[in-house]
């Protein structure tokens, strides 16, 4: 399969130390383009960079100061990854795209925490407004919770907060 020439990171967190690293997957350079956009699809940051086969980049992700979603392009096959560090607690995530059939227009997550403050962000990667519509389901697969967004325009961030209690 080959890989992406776009991904897609819905969360750039302010107040975690983050960063975004790309790699050109191609046997030929790559120029990329990383753009960062607030809630409300504005671009807010940008960074270009020229890669060699096989280079490695680490985007200035954490000189942004508001919470942002980020898109990187380039006009070779990417793959890329997000890195959230806040003390001894640090995750990773990858870049999502269509080609690894991690952008789609149905998604399952197959735990929520009950009694926690499970929320998602959503990006809208396409170029038309979207609806949203989220269905909580109980272990026995009774419905919980139904709620959604409707018109989530292109390129920009929903976020939906999904509060589980015990019943």
């Amino acid at each position: 399969m080959p890989g992406p020439t776009k991904i897609y990171f819905p969360q750039i967190a302010v107040g975690w130390e983050d960063w975004v690293q790309i790699v050109n997957v191609s046997n030929e350079p790559a120029h990329l383009m990383a753009v960062a956009r607030n809630q409300q699809g504005q671009t807010v940051w940008s960074q270009e960079a020229n890669l060699g086969p096989f280079q490695a980049f680490t985007t200035a992700a954490d000189t942004i100061k508001v919470p942002v979603s980020m898109t990187v392009s380039s006009n070779k096959p990417i793959v890329g990854e997000r890195h959230c560090h806040l003390g001894t607690v640090v995750f990773y995530f990858p870049g999502a795209s269509p080609e690894h059939c991690t952008v789609g227009n149905r998604l399952f997550f197959p735990e929520i925490y009950e009694g926690g403050g499970d929320w998602f962000q959503i990006l809208n990667v396409s170029e038309q407004p979207t609806n949203i519509n989220v269905i909580v389901r109980e272990k026995s697969g009774k419905v919980y919770k139904q709620f959604g967004i409707q018109n989530l325009a292109s390129s920009t961030i929903g976020t939906l907060l999904i509060l589980i209690r015990a019943t």
